[in-house]
């Protein structure tokens, strides 16, 4: 294959891959989303992961064609440029998503923590108060 062979080769597994890179962005925006609301996040987080793994299945199958383009030493033409630049883009937007998704576990974290020692200490209270009343002569 020729170089220029090769970069159309890497030209559309980019594509392939910004299409997956989309779908898992949305997720991970979706996941930072339903984590804040105290919604249920596993069904966003299978689907950001199965995007992921197919992007990866693409880059694989394209490793080939894209190294020796590489190899070649040219410069990337300004589709590639551009179809790269969209990459890192969603790249760093699905990273800013995750950060997000990240603080909001914790703070829901942090929120449950309170609610807890407040279940745990409601519940010695109970038992003690029954204590106390079980041991009331009648």
């Amino acid at each position: 294959m020729s170089p220029d062979d090769d970069e159309a080769v890497f030209r559309q597994a980019l594509r392939d891959e910004i299409d997956h890179y989309r779908r898992a962005a949305a997720a991970a925006e979706a996941l930072g989303e339903s984590l804040r609301q105290g919604g249920d996040y596993d069904a966003l987080l299978a689907e950001m992961l199965g995007h992921l793994d197919a992007a990866a299945v693409v880059e694989r199958r394209n490793r080939e064609a894209r190294e020796r383009w590489r190899l070649a030493g040219l410069a990337p033409g300004q589709e590639l440029a551009g179809l790269l630049d969209v990459v890192g883009e969603l790249l760093s937007r699905m990273s800013a998503a995750l950060g997000e998704a990240e603080r909001a576990a914790a703070a829901q974290q942090r929120g449950l923590a309170p609610r807890l020692d407040a279940l745990i200490s409601g519940e010695r209270m109970r038992r003690a108060y029954g204590e106390v009343r079980d041991a009331r002569p009648d």
